[in-house]
């Protein structure tokens, strides 16, 4: 079995072989009438969207911001009311707890 280099390179000069001109002038033709014009929104979208994910990427920062602001002062109060509690709280258990009168 032939080795697919060993087939390009006997097979070379055709790759070089240039159609007749007619040929090629009804190529050309058929190109230009299936080309598409360019779509200009799709230039306008660009900038845009990089806008818009730069301004959803600010808007999760300062999200997580306020998240972990509320989350510390959240902990920071409850540490707060964990070093006031034990002096407040009377520390008796529920069974020596003195009966109250109905």
């Amino acid at each position: 079995m032939p080795d697919i280099f060993d087939l390009f390179k006997e097979n070379e000069e055709k790759l070089h072989e240039r159609p007749a001109e007619k040929v090629w002038q009804k190529l050309e033709k058929k190109l230009d009438k299936t080309r598409r014009p360019r779509r200009r929104g799709i230039r306008f979208l660009q900038p845009v969207t990089v806008v818009l994910i730069l301004f959803l990427l600010l808007l999760a920062i300062l999200m997580a911001e306020q998240w972990l602001a509320v989350r510390l002062s959240y902990h920071a109060v409850a540490a707060e009311q964990a070093a006031v509690a034990p002096s407040a709280v009377n520390r008796t258990r529920p069974s020596e707890a003195p009966a109250v009168a109905a």
